[in-house]
């Protein structure tokens, strides 16, 4: 079963987004409003090399959302 990770503070932080988080500690590496803007800060990193990273989308702060996004990222 997957772990359960409450998206609460970081909708307060970050507002509406997509983030780059570690899968070990859940530590936000990036943050963007589009998909696209995410990947480009985050294509040179090791940790994206070693395929170590959760890209999550977060909520607007006081939305009620349960969802599980998985998507397959392919490096050329």
């Amino acid at each position: 079963m997957a772990k359960v990770f409450n998206l609460t503070s970081l909708s307060q932080k970050f507002g509406e987004c997509y983030v780059a988080r570690l899968k070990d500690t859940d530590k936000v590496i990036a943050h963007a409003k589009d998909a696209d803007q995410l990947l480009a800060k985050i294509k040179g990193r090791e940790e994206f090399k070693k395929n170590k990273l959760v890209i999550s989308w977060i909520p607007k702060y006081g939305a009620r959302y349960v969802f599980r996004i998985s998507l397959p990222i392919c490096q050329s």
